[in-house]
């Protein structure tokens, strides 16, 4: 894979030679790898084709200084990358949007795929006229994204195109569904706002446990949300209660509004709850299941030294 990396690199120089790449991975890791690989690359030093790597300001779990990075130092790589003096970027989600680079024509995704959106996002970045973006994996359930995502596009570009031929009978149809979904959304508002009333008033908690082994995690008055729509546990005992295991399957995670409208309304997360709940865990101990096998992996909070 790094040598197709390579060779598509070369080839695009070879075409333009003021020409910019951007090579999206999935992780910090991953971006400072690569990056180090392409730059000490002898057939791209040859070209004189230097490399550099940007990601978010945010710290990550590892706690490398290396894996941080200000805004004046992200601003900068961003002008490096601007005027050619850095012809390949390799990056993270980070420059999925916003980044307008007149000279990117190509776009490469190592070994990275995910929905749509993103991969709408991802090739925008190449602005040329002749720009290309691929995908480069071994992984075959990647491969089915891609077309997928690329057969999505397709439908969406139909779609738009068939919108903009009827907008007249096109803008019909939507006020028609308008007024045939408000009353229901309407209805279902006002629904909402009474049950939250009632739950307020009868003020109950409630024992939240373990779907497996029936064993309470925490009670109900412990869960805080974000937008109500993502929830929290703000109780340090909770890390003395439960074994972190790696998820295989990544669907049916949430559901939706449920703890919301059926039992009780949480209260919104606060940074004191997150500090809380940071401070009490110095470290995170993960059981791993591999070909039979079962190891234990722990993963220390790194505390930054003033």
């Amino acid at each position: 894979m790094l040598i197709r990396v390579v060779e598509y690199i070369r080839l695009n120089h070879g075409e333009n030679q003021n020409s910019r790449v951007i090579i999206f991975v999935q992780t910090r890791y991953e971006a400072m790898t690569l990056k180090n690989i392409l730059s000490e690359n002898e057939h791209l030093q040859e070209l004189d084709i230097k490399t550099d790597w940007i990601f978010g300001m945010n710290r990550t779990t590892e706690g490398s200084e290396n894996s941080t990075v200000s805004r004046t130092e992200q601003l900068e790589k961003l002008k490096k990358f601007a005027n050619g003096e850095v012809r390949v970027l390799v990056s993270t989600s980070v420059a999925e949007e916003g980044l307008d680079i007149s000279e990117c024509n190509l776009v490469i995704k190592y070994n990275y795929a995910t929905n749509v959106i993103a991969h709408v996002q991802r090739r925008g970045r190449g602005r040329a006229n002749d720009s290309k973006s691929i995908l480069i994996t071994n992984d075959e359930a990647l491969k089915k994204q891609e077309n997928a995502n690329k057969m999505k596009e397709q439908m969406s570009n139909i779609a738009l195109q068939t919108i903009r031929e009827q907008l007249s009978q096109f803008q019909l149809l939507v006020d028609e569904k308008t007024d045939e979904i408000w009353p229901k959304l309407q209805y279902e508002h006002t629904q909402n706002v009474e049950r939250d009333r009632k739950l307020k008033a009868e003020d109950s908690t409630y024992s939240i446990e373990c779907l497996n082994c029936g064993e309470e995690i925490c009670k109900s008055s412990d869960i805080r949300s974000r937008q109500d729509c993502s929830y929290f546990i703000c109780n340090p005992d909770v890390w003395n209660r439960v074994r972190l295991v790696p998820d295989k399957d990544s669907t049916n995670k949430y559901v939706s509004g449920a703890i919301r409208t059926k039992y009780f309304i949480p209260d919104s997360i606060r940074q004191m709850d997150v500090i809380k709940m940071r401070n009490a865990r110095s470290s995170i101990r993960f059981e791993i299941n591999q070909n039979g096998e079962t190891q234990i992996v722990e993963a220390f909070r790194v505390v930054a030294q003033d």
